[in-house]
């Protein structure tokens, strides 16, 4: 299911940006554990764990978005999965086009 978030208040992310600030990469195995905004956000989603990655320009320069995932076990990624998601992100990030990153 894809959810839009559009218009709200990046506050609503604090708990993970402040992570994401600085590493490339972070998870959530519990987000049963909290109850701010976006814990019920995921609650309501059945997200039990997370995961979010910087998402980069085709330079790998910028930061210009996240790709966020969420699962209904608790459980992290292993190594192994979350480096395959970062080459994948390189690949993604070639096919975004500056158009894209304006809409």
């Amino acid at each position: 299911e894809r959810l839009r978030f559009q218009a709200m208040p990046l506050s609503i992310f604090a708990r993970n940006m402040e992570n994401l600030l600085k590493e490339d990469y972070v998870h959530e195995k519990n987000e049963l554990a909290y109850s701010d905004a976006l814990g019920i956000i995921n609650q309501s989603s059945a997200v039990v764990s997370s995961a979010l990655f910087k998402l980069r320009d085709k330079t790998n320069t910028d930061w210009v978005g996240i790709l966020a995932m969420g699962w209904e076990d608790h459980n992290e990624l292993s190594t192994s999965d979350v480096e395959y998601i970062k080459q994948m992100l390189h690949s993604i990030s070639v096919l975004i086009s500056t158009k894209m990153l304006r809409e």
